[in-house]
């Protein structure tokens, strides 16, 4: 059964030298797709993905927007996208791992995951997600 993951992205900027723009999208197998919805620099991303066990019996998220590394954990890529002199291109990527919330199978699910949109410096956050208490 398919599920949901609400990633939602606090504090996002939107500006960042030398980007004239810039926007954060879901990067999937697909291609890559703006958030579901946005608040100012709030912004919700809403992940399809289907929960089920691994080769090992481990409950894993698996989709077209899942991805997975060496050690095996499962993450979900957003990506930073910025235009200067008029060309656009991806900048920076941000992993949101899958193993910060307990994953559920054989029921549909709605997950939630929030993360900070900013690095220490006050850019875009990037590498791997810091996961904030929901609220």
């Amino acid at each position: 059964m398919m599920s949901l993951i609400h990633i939602h992205v606090v504090d996002a900027p939107t500006s960042f030298a030398p980007y004239d723009e810039i926007e954060l999208v879901l990067s999937t197998k697909d291609g890559t797709f703006p958030p579901a919805a946005t608040d100012g620099a709030n912004l919700r991303f809403d992940v399809p993905v289907e929960i089920r066990p691994d080769k090992s019996g481990t409950l894993q998220g698996w989709g077209s927007a899942v991805n997975r590394q060496p050690d095996g954990r499962r993450f979900i890529y957003l990506g930073w996208i910025g235009t200067a002199g008029g060309e656009r291109t991806m900048f920076r990527r941000l992993k949101v791992f899958l193993d910060t919330v307990s994953l559920f199978p054989g029921h549909e699910s709605v997950y939630t995951i929030h993360v900070n949109g900013k690095d220490r410096r006050g850019g875009p956050a990037c590498a791997s997600a810091t996961v904030l208490a929901p609220g």
